[in-house]
């Protein structure tokens, strides 16, 4: 099995992207009945919140995966971090910035208030400052061409670790209402996975670093 993930860690990474983009976009539009023609900022904006974390979990399992078989030495195809990077960090821009355009023309403001004050109840007002915590720590990463050699670098790794459990957490807590009811079996799914990923990639860690 080893031998077998090894060689087709590419294909696997790429087959796993595709399926998570597909399952996300499928979910949100049956949500619309997939009636896609003329659909609000609000209908649309949380589909890249979606495919941003989808496509973040990919990368994070593939870690996991290299980790759980000892392949970490295993080259995943250049371009699939590349392309999958690309659309994670135009997703993440166009995910808030859509609902804070949208809810500014219809007079509610910018943030945080028109995000408390109109979109969300009180009562998560707090799920919506884990998203925007989690947003800023994404975006710090996107400095790793200038300061990825620096020894404090594996701090902003770290922010990101955590940073995506708190959108998990965000997704799972607001997402109910943006997709088909079938999605959120699988973000729980989503979020079993993930856990092994980080079990075995620092257990991985903490074992290289041991005496």
């Amino acid at each position: 099995m080893q031998v077998f993930v090894r060689k087709h860690i590419s294909f696997i990474a790429w087959t796993l992207a595709l399926a998570v983009t597909m399952a996300g976009f499928v979910a949100w539009a049956q949500h619309h009945s997939w009636q896609l023609i003329g659909i609000s900022n609000y209908q649309l904006f949380p589909l890249f919140g979606i495919l941003a974390f989808s496509l973040m979990w990919c990368h994070y399992m593939i870690g996991g995966i290299k980790a759980g078989f000892n392949i970490q030495d295993a080259k995943v195809d250049k371009r699939y971090f590349e392309v999958t990077a690309g659309i994670v960090l135009l997703a993440l821009f166009i995910h808030p910035s859509l609902l804070i355009w949208q809810l500014f023309r219809d007079g509610f403001g910018l943030p945080p208030g028109s995000y408390t004050n109109h979109y969300v109840a009180p009562g998560l007002a707090w799920a919506v400052l884990l998203g925007s915590v989690s947003w800023l720590a994404f975006m710090s990463f996107e400095l790793r061409r200038f300061y990825g050699n620096k020894k404090w670098w594996k701090y902003v790794l770290y922010a990101n670790d955590v940073a995506i459990w708190l959108v998990y957490i965000h997704s799972l807590l607001l997402g109910a209402d943006v997709a088909a009811p079938w999605l959120h079996q699988v973000w729980i799914f989503y979020g079993l996975a993930l856990a092994a990923a980080f079990g075995a990639t620092y257990y991985k860690k903490f074992a290289k670093s041991a005496p």
